[in-house]
């Protein structure tokens, strides 16, 4: 009996040194919410290219030392933004900081931008629309699933849309108020109202594949350029989660970025189901662009009017399924997707093309099931998607997916099964302590 406590105590002195030895040095990071740490990186303001490195620790615990950092920015998902003078440093510190105790990676922070579409045409006559919108509405079937919902109280079911933000004065967004919830980034210097055109796009989309009970919260993390950081936009996709918003929609992509893979990970991990644009590269890997190959995202791919994929859409294992978005040729624009564009950019309705307006089209599906189905995971609506999405003969599941998004069977998916309950749970608690002692008790022996 003494020799195993003898034993006992080693063990658990050893496994305190361990975990010592893992927590990085220095003290704790002044803790703050994901909206005061964007407020942080607003008065770091723009840095020039690679003079700017995120570090991820292990813990949110300040950084022992930044190697020649101008500024820093610190205390939130144990995330650390460091500033550098020049892009030299900003080389020099990463090399050191990769070396570093409790770091699990060194990002030189990148900016990104929407995925540009291809701007075809002005759509309908300023301040007329039509009903549905575009020919991706009969093509996906949400007329007849949002006639199929008419008469049913749904759930207030609410989709973040990180672009550029929203137009707040297009008639269609006064007419349908109703559908806008929350501004995101009037507190702070990016205002909510959209200075591009991309964002109200993407809103109009998702509006016009959707029942009246999905509404849209615009997250302004692009500039009037479709520009954006992409630790900016990881920091406003964690807080969409916090925010309780049920899916997100991303039509934006750059390289490759850990920052927003961890983003993704995040919100599928706080219940939410997060939709991505596949990206217009004319055919590279999902795996090589951000956020598209995070591994949770449910990624989005275009296709056609004739439902071929689109020539320009990225592709890859990694896609999920395919929506309406583009043209065969360019002897094809006017086949492109009619939505809610500003005034400014030249008519309130314009057709546009990309996988950006291939990816509402599936967050106002995957909003559809969860507006059905409240107790689906980020991962069974992801299933369900694909599950029922429809193939063409020739379709190649390999590079764009189980298919092209199809609403209707989305009305008859069954309720999620309660998991088998174990055979021990109706047993009194005393007995199953009994039962893992005898079990596990020889350990303390």
């Amino acid at each position: 009996m003494k020799f195993g406590k003898r034993w006992l105590a080693l063990l658990l002195a050893a496994m305190l040194l361990l975990g010592l030895a893992c927590v990085p040095a220095g003290a704790a990071a002044p803790a703050m919410d994901g909206a005061a740490f964007l407020a942080q990186l607003d008065s770091l303001g723009k840095g020039a290219d690679g003079t700017r490195l995120v570090v991820k620790t292990t813990s949110n615990m300040a950084l022992p030392d930044d190697f020649g950092a101008q500024a820093r920015r610190e205390g939130y998902n144990a995330w650390h933004v460091l500033q550098y003078a020049d892009k030299a440093a900003a080389e020099r510190a990463c090399a050191q900081l990769a070396q570093q105790r409790g770091v699990v990676y060194v990002e030189v922070s990148q900016r990104m931008r929407l995925i540009d579409p291809i701007i075809s045409s002005g759509g309908d006559a300023i301040g007329e629309e039509a009903q549905p919108m575009s020919w991706g509405a009969p093509m996906v079937q949400s007329p007849q699933m949002k006639q199929a919902l008419a008469d049913q109280t749904l759930p207030d079911t609410v989709i973040a849309i990180m672009d550029t933000g929203l137009d707040f004065t297009h008639p269609y967004f006064v007419e349908h108020a109703d559908r806008i919830t929350g501004r995101f980034g009037e507190s702070q210097s990016h205002y909510a109202q959209d200075d591009d055109g991309h964002g109200t796009h993407v809103a109009g989309i998702i509006c016009d594949n959707s029942p009246d009970n999905v509404k849209v919260s615009p997250y302004k993390v692009l500039d009037n350029w479709g520009s954006g950081e992409w630790i900016y936009i990881a920091t406003a996709t964690c807080v969409a989660a916090d925010d309780g918003v049920d899916v997100i929609s991303m039509s934006l992509g750059g390289g490759r970025s850990s920052v927003m893979d961890d983003a993704v990970a995040y919100a599928t991990g706080k219940g939410v189901a997060v939709v991505v644009a596949a990206g217009n590269n004319h055919g590279w890997d999902v795996s090589n662009v951000s956020p598209a190959g995070a591994p949770q995202a449910i990624t989005v791919a275009a296709v056609n009017k004739d439902s071929t994929p689109v020539y320009f859409s990225n592709c890859g294992m990694g896609v999920d399924l395919a929506a309406p978005g583009g043209y065969a040729s360019n002897n094809e624009r006017d086949n492109a997707i009619n939505s809610t564009t500003p005034l400014f950019t030249g008519a309130y309705y314009q057709k546009w093309a990309g996988t950006s307006m291939a990816c509402p089209f599936v967050s106002a599906a995957a909003a559809t099931i969860k507006s059905l189905h409240p107790d689906y995971a980020p991962a069974d609506i992801g299933s369900a998607l694909k599950r029922t999405a429809r193939r063409t003969p020739s379709w190649d599941s390999s590079m764009y997916g189980a298919g092209i998004l199809d609403c209707v069977p989305l009305l008859n998916l069954p309720a999620l099964q309660p998991p088998a309950p174990k055979w021990w749970a109706p047993l009194p608690d005393w007995v199953q302590w009994l039962l893992r002692y005898l079990c596990f008790g020889w350990l303390w022996m």
